[in-house]
């Protein structure tokens, strides 16, 4: 007889990963969210895969993590209806407005006009 130790998760996973698991005869409990928590999960998301992206990872790593990172951006625009034209637009906006980051400036402080 063997015990199996319960890993919690709490966290959103991806569509077919329940599938996956079944495939590899892992036991595991999930449930649908509604959009409400839906919205909180995919902004617990962003917060997850940018902070993997931060770790030390090899090029394949690093891409496969840019890959999570857009994917949950691309449902939060799912879900809050912004359409890929435009998100386009608005980042084109803002490179305008703001610029990119190709000069590598780093801000140090500012002084408080009075």
């Amino acid at each position: 007889m063997t015990t199996e130790e319960k890993i919690v998760y709490d966290k959103l996973i991806r569509d077919h990963v329940p599938a996956i698991m079944d495939g590899k005869g892992v036991r595991y409990q999930i449930h649908p969210l509604d959009d409400g928590c839906y919205r909180l999960e995919l902004f617990r998301k962003v917060q997850e895969e940018a902070a993997e992206i931060t770790a030390d990872l090899s090029r394949e790593r690093l891409v496969e993590e840019l890959c999570d990172l857009r994917a949950v951006c691309e449902a939060i625009c799912k879900l809050e209806q912004i359409s890929p034209d435009e998100l386009n637009a608005a980042f084109l906006q803002n490179m305008i407005k703001k610029g990119a980051f190709s000069k590598k400036v780093f801000l140090e402080w500012t002084e408080k006009l009075l």
